[in-house]
C-alpha cells in the first residue's frame, strides 16, 4: 500500500474492459498481507498522535470557560 499514489495506483483503479473504474472493495480486496499491517501501523501512528492533540483542545475549551458569576462582574469593572 503506498501512501502516495502513482501513475500505477491510477491505472489499478480502471477496468481494463473499458468499463466503469474499480471501487475501493475491489481494490483491497487484492491487499496483501503487508499492505494490512502498513495499514494496521498507520492508523496506530494516527491514533496515538492525534489522542495527545485531542485532549489538549478538550484542555483549552475547559479552561476558556468561566469558573462562576464572578467571574463576569470582574470582566466589567475592568
Amino acid at each position: 500500500m503506498s501512501h502516495v499514489l502513482g501513475p500505477r495506483d491510477y491505472r489499478e483503479c480502471v477496468s481494463s474492459d473499458g468499463g466503469p473504474p474499480l471501487e475501493k472493495r475491489d481494490i483491497i480486496r487484492n491487499w496483501s498481507a503487508e499492505d494490512w499491517r502498513e495499514l494496521d501501523r498507520w492508523l496506530q501512528a494516527n491514533a496515538i498522535i492525534g489522542s495527545p492533540l485531542a485532549a489538549g483542545l478538550v484542555a483549552m475549551a475547559v479552561a476558556g470557560f468561566p469558573a462562576g458569576p464572578d467571574d463576569t462582574g470582574t470582566a466589567r469593572n475592568r
